[in-house]
């Protein structure tokens, strides 16, 4: 549940860590999940997964393993990153209005680095009008590396 309204930068700030930090970990055991069923085998006799070597497959396996992999990884990374952009939409309409909100919007589609979102996230905290975020976003541009 995010913060009251009239609550101070930082309860808005840890709130939205805490939620970054959640989809980065949901990311992050997808990805582990996958790996996972690439060293296993069916079910034994007793339900168990049992682990099998590389030479159980087929040799096209491992190139098509290394497709799906990235394939899925890409489609999970992409999902994470559009979810950020639009909380990041919406706690700028809820502080600065629908216009800066839609504006933001624009700026967000050309960024596709969680880390630089995590900026933006801080930079809706601390900036005390919209102008100065919208203005502090395009200073950075999509690829600045933060400071």
């Amino acid at each position: 549940m995010p913060p009251a309204e009239g609550a101070e930068r930082g309860e808005w700030l840890d709130w939205f860590l805490a939620r970054f930090r959640r989809a980065t970990a949901w990311l992050e055991v997808n990805l582990e999940i996958l790996e996972d069923r690439r060293k296993t085998a069916p079910l034994d006799e007793t339900g168990d997964l049992q682990p099998v070597s590389e030479e159980f497959f087929h040799p096209g396996f491992e190139a098509l393993r290394a497709e799906i992999i990235a394939e899925t990884t890409a489609k999970v990374a992409a999902r994470a990153i559009a979810q950020h952009r639009e909380l990041l939409q919406l706690q700028t309409e809820r502080r600065f209005g629908a216009e800066t909100a839609e504006r933001l919007g624009s700026l967000l589609a050309t960024i596709d680095g969680l880390d630089r979102l995590l900026e933006v996230a801080v930079w809706i905290i601390d900036c005390e009008h919209g102008h100065a975020l919208l203005e502090q976003v395009q200073a950075r541009g999509p690829s600045a590396k933060p400071t």
